[in-house]
């Protein structure tokens, strides 16, 4: 069983660092590539990931079947993958809306894309944030080398995130942007 928890957590650590190089590049069509487009996915991420963590890591001993609300989590988590497209859609719509009005107050204009960017990625973060207290706490169980089987989750959660930087950066986005160029040479 605890072969099987590395490995989801290997891959939960794997697809978020992926979310966050996407969600980075479509941030970057709302802000252009700028600074706030960068500071706010690190901010959406950072804070996302330190509240689910101290939220279910306050409340994770009243939960009595921590590894199932860990898959309810992942799954949300899958589920809020699809409809984040969807959500960035109606948040270019707004962008669209709010420009012209604001567009001589850079400051404020900056400041409502900021939030609601902030909005849209802080919950799928802050369920992410909360999976690892509840698979400590599912671990707690196995009790013997409870502090071992912690620290490889944790480690290969790590890798996993490594590893999904890797892949999106220069293999997925490389992959796709080379396929974009042949199917423009051949004019499809």
């Amino acid at each position: 069983m605890f072969f099987y928890l590395i490995l989801l957590f290997f891959l939960s650590g794997f697809t978020s660092l992926i979310y966050q190089i996407l969600w980075l590049k479509k941030l970057q069509l709302v802000f252009g590539v700028t600074t706030p487009s960068v500071v706010a996915i690190l901010v959406a991420f950072m804070s996302g990931l330190s509240f689910g963590s101290w939220f279910f890591g306050r409340y994770s001993l009243k939960i009595k079947k921590p590894l199932f609300l860990y898959g309810i989590l992942e799954g949300i988590i899958g589920i809020y993958a699809f409809i984040i497209g969807i959500l960035f859609l109606f948040l270019d719509k707004i962008f669209i809306l709010i420009y012209p009005p604001l567009m001589d107050l850079p400051f404020i204009l900056n400041s409502i894309r900021f939030i609601l960017s902030f909005i849209i990625l802080f919950f799928p973060t802050f369920l992410m944030g909360g999976t690892l207290p509840l698979l400590v706490y599912g671990t707690e169980n196995l009790k013997e080398s409870f502090g071992k089987k912690t620290g490889f989750l944790y480690g290969f959660n790590t890798i996993g995130a490594f590893l999904g930087t890797l892949f999106s950066t220069f293999y997925s986005m490389a992959t796709s942007a080379s396929s974009w160029s042949k199917n423009k040479k051949r004019g499809t």
